[in-house]
């Protein structure tokens, strides 16, 4: 269920914060990462998403940082077989709450691990403070 997903982002978000890792450590982010499932997505910049399509379901989860409600978590489930509709549909919605709340400005710029891609173990390794 959405509400399932979104529970489950949030309980990997609270995992990771004690590590000094965030949700956008993990998971691709709209406008700085360009490869990949957002690649071709119309999304506000900013959102961290996770994507995925199975059958006939499109499904999209994350987070917006928004400036009147802090962090908005969401997830969308939408069934049919047309994925370009749905993904479309996905992008217009979120793009209105984003227009509404207003997205908090967030660093954009690629980090020191953000050209390892997605799915490699390396992209989470922080660099050691120097000494």
């Amino acid at each position: 269920s959405s509400q399932a997903v979104t529970r489950l982002y949030q309980a990997l978000q609270a995992r990771l914060q004690p590590q000094g890792l965030n949700i956008d450590d993990l998971f691709p982010v709209m406008g700085r990462d360009r490869r990949g499932t957002l690649e071709w997505r119309s999304m506000p910049k900013g959102l961290t998403v996770k994507t995925g399509t199975l059958n006939e379901v499109s499904a999209l989860a994350g987070i917006i940082p928004t400036q009147e409600r802090g962090t908005v978590w969401f997830s969308i489930i939408n069934g049919g077989p047309n994925f370009d509709r749905l993904r479309g549909e996905q992008d217009k919605m979120l793009q209105r709450i984003a227009q509404h709340w207003q997205i908090s400005p967030q660093d954009l710029e690629p980090g020191p691990n953000d050209d390892i891609q997605l799915g490699d173990p390396q992209r989470n390794q922080r660099p050691m403070p120097p000494q």
